[in-house]
């Protein structure tokens, strides 16, 4: 588990697959970018209005939560990609 607090996130290889999460929290924006390795959980803490960016194309194998309604998740140019009922759930809350 990795939290990272009003700072934005490389990964340098600190976190793999398995069962690693990242968590974004405090008041902030952050960009994080995955390295190109998969993370198992992506977890939002930040406050309403706050914003996590993607720097890169990121997997999540297995969750992707928000703790405070009202983060936004920018993709800009880049892919969002997670198993396929991950990604409905995603649809789902954003409506899509």
């Amino acid at each position: 588990m990795v939290t990272i607090r009003n700072i934005n996130f490389e990964n340098n290889g600190a976190l793999s697959t398995g069962t690693s999460t990242l968590f974004c929290t405090g008041k902030s924006n952050q960009v994080i970018t995955s390295g190109g390795a998969a993370l198992y959980n992506l977890h939002f803490e930040n406050p309403p209005a706050g914003w996590v960016a993607l720097a890169d194309d990121m997997r999540v194998v297995h969750e992707i939560a928000w703790a405070v309604p009202g983060t936004r998740l920018v993709l800009g140019k880049f892919n969002l990609y997670g198993a396929e009922c991950l990604l409905d759930q995603l649809r789902a809350m954003l409506m899509l």
